[in-house]
């Protein structure tokens, strides 16, 4: 394998900073942080929370470990690093994520000024990939003030076996030309771009969607996936209040809880329509063009850029305590530009068992073969469901932090549906 130039500054093992791969999941209704390059894992408490935000955005210095941890129960310096949750600054996890896949073992590597394309084929076409992104770049520059901090990491994948292998277990729409996985590695597929490019709004578009994704990421940005999306879409294409009105009128909204419990790892588990036809991305870039218009740009980019982990950190959080409101609140100041909207609601499914095993309700998915042991709050609950509910009406009677944990599982393993 090829490989561009390498960054010449020695690694200075006294500084250390935050992975900027590192998310919050649950494991067995228990808070974890996992790597998602390599999936190591940790327990989530909200004093690691705090000790871990302390490193990022390169703010470590000379960390040792009785010094940084004191008299805390936390895991010690070597282990985080072990566990590569802190790295030395200017380390490249996406290169070495890429360069250990088996199917990308014979791409070969050519570097621009702020990217890294893994590539097949001939190398006058990589090149015009380069430009083409450097040009999408230079745009993006030009609207968003966060800027990649390192060179992108990209796949330029001429089989459609390696975009689906890179976009993982679940099938990928056949519309889909690139997306970014894992939020840090800009993945394009070929056989659906071209080999020759040829200009295209659209394609612009779509390659500054991308790359506001690794942006945000390298900023150590922390929001829910539709805030995301949302950012993402305003920075990449103009916002058609018209459009999304259109789009109303067949199709029913979700509520910004459902979008942010309900999906795994993408909004296209909720509608995978295109994008022009997708409601939760034409929503999310509505309620984010709302928020900009209502507080501007700058008040609004300061409340992304101080999420992180730490308590207080959640976007919800920060913009309470900037007094801008409750997310709620705003959600419905959003909703009632557009009048009475149908709004998406869950319920159980109706193609489940019931069965008795061994003194125990068993329930079982007959689609996707899951089975879950029913106690008696989980049949109240499918009793409360019935004809329907959204995350907030759920809100009223049960802790929404509790079941928000299992609400996403629910819904992957099909026991939860949207009416």
């Amino acid at each position: 394998m090829e490989h561009g130039a390498q960054n010449s500054r020695p690694h200075d093992t006294r500084e250390l900073v935050l992975s900027p791969h590192i998310r919050k999941d649950t494991r067995f209704d228990r808070p974890i942080l996992v790597h998602e390059l390599t999936g190591s894992e940790i327990a989530s408490t909200p004093d690691l929370d705090a000790f871990l935000d302390g490193f990022a955005r390169e703010r470590s210095q000379n960390p040792r470990d009785d010094l940084a941890l004191g008299c805390k129960e936390l895991p010690s310096i070597s282990d985080l690093r072990k566990l590569n949750f802190l790295v030395p600054p200017g380390i490249d996890e996406e290169r070495q994520w890429v360069e250990s896949r088996d199917v990308l073992k014979r791409y070969r590597c050519l570097a621009s000024a702020h990217f890294r394309l893994y590539y097949q084929g001939r190398r006058e076409i990589t090149r015009s990939y380069a430009s083409y992104l450097e040009r999408a770049y230079t745009v993006l520059r030009s609207r968003f003030p966060l800027h990649l901090k390192r060179r992108a990491t990209v796949v330029l994948c001429a089989l459609e076996a390696h975009f689906s292998e890179l976009w993982g277990e679940r099938p990928f729409p056949e519309w889909m030309k690139a997306f970014a996985a894992m939020g840090s590695i800009l993945v394009l597929n070929i056989r659906e771009i071209g080999t020759a490019i040829r200009e295209s709004p659209a394609l612009l578009s779509i390659m500054m969607h991308e790359l506001v994704h690794i942006a945000l990421l390298q900023n150590y940005v922390r929001v829910p996936i539709w805030m995301e999306e949302g950012l993402c879409e305003y920075y990449s294409r103009p916002y058609s209040d018209s459009r999304f009105r259109r789009l109303l009128k067949h199709k029913k909204i979700f509520g910004l809880r459902e979008l942010e419990m309900l999906p795994s790892n993408s909004l296209l588990e909720l509608d995978d329509s295109p994008g022009g036809d997708n409601i939760c991305y034409r929503q999310s870039h509505s309620i984010v063009a709302f928020m900009v218009g209502l507080w501007g740009e700058s008040k609004f980019l300061s409340c992304i850029k101080a999420t992180g982990f730490g308590p207080g950190k959640s976007i919800s959080e920060i913009i309470r305590n900037m007094h801008l409101g409750q997310l709620d609140e705003l959600e419905d100041r959003w909703q009632a530009r557009y009048g009475r909207v149908d709004t998406t609601r869950l319920s159980f499914a109706a193609d489940v068992n019931c069965a008795r095993r061994n003194g125990n309700i068993v329930l079982t998915n007959r689609k996707s073969g899951a089975s879950i042991t029913a106690n008696m709050d989980i049949l109240a609950f499918i009793r409360f469901l019935c004809g329907g509910k959204t995350i907030r009406e759920m809100g009223q009677r049960y802790h929404l932090e509790r079941l928000g944990r299992d609400l996403g599982l629910l819904f992957r393993t099909g026991f939860l549906v949207c009416i």
